[in-house]
This record gives structure tokens, C-alpha cells and sequence, in this order.
């Protein structure tokens, strides 16, 4: 969650807060944010505001820390030998992509217009997994 309202504060242009993102996200309906409180967030301009250098690393920690999961889970379940300690830098990489997937995700429409853009990016979110 620390991931997804630093990406939506991120996009302050838009005019959008969280709520708004994460409603458009999961496709819920303007009549059913009202009634499950979606639309009472603060906008993104002051969730920059208040994101803190804390915050930030807090992010990263989890961040790097869900790279490294998801590359033991995929070591495990192909028998691979666990990637030494120098390969680190590939979880910085992965959570640098992520972040930029998420903002491209959260700040533009065209994957919504036709049903070719949306199996592209479908396409590149289960090739970057």
C-alpha cells in the first residue's frame, strides 16, 4: 500500500487523490466510492507533502524486500541455485520498473481504449513478473 500512495502522489497533474487512483484501479463505479468512503481522501498535492524521507525509506525496505521474495519464490519453484550476494542490485532495478509500471499504469488511459492496448499491458505486467 506505502507503494501505491507514493505512485498516485507522484501524479499530481491529474488532480486524482489515492482514492480516486485506487477506484479507477479496481474499476469501482463513482456511485460505489461514495458508499464505501473512497472519495474523502486527501488529494495528491498534499500526499507529496507529507510523504517524509521516512516514508520513502520505509518503501524501499519493503520495496526491495518484496523483490527479494518474489526471486526466492521463483528460485524455489524452478530449482535454481540461490543468486549470490553481489546480484543485489537486481532488486533495486525490479522496484525502480515497478514504480515506473505503476505511474505509466496510473497516469495514462491508453492501455483502456482498445482491447489491443490492454493485452499489451497485460502482456508486459506478466513479463516483468
Amino acid at each position: 500500500m506505502p507503494l501505491l500512495i507514493v505512485v498516485s502522489a507522484a501524479d499530481p497533474t491529474h488532480g486524482r487523490g489515492f482514492a480516486q487512483w485506487l477506484g479507477d484501479g479496481i474499476g469501482v463505479s463513482t456511485t460505489s466510492r461514495e458508499h464505501i468512503g473512497l472519495s474523502g481522501s486527501p488529494g495528491p498535492g498534499q500526499a507529496a507533502r507529507t510523504t517524509t524521507s521516512f516514508g520513502l525509506a520505509a518503501l524501499a525496505v519493503f520495496g526491495l524486500s518484496l523483490g527479494a521474495v518474489v526471486q526466492t519464490g521463483y528460485e524455489r519453484v524452478w530449482e535454481l541455485s540461490p543468486a549470490r550476494w553481489y546480484a543485489r542490485w537486481r532488486h533495486v532495478l525490479w522496484l525502480v520498473v515497478l514504480v515506473g509500471y505503476l505511474f505509466m499504469s496510473a497516469t495514462t488511459t491508453l492501455w483502456r481504449q482498445s482491447s489491443a492496448l490492454t493485452s499489451a499491458a497485460l502482456l508486459c505486467a506478466v513479463l516483468f513478473f
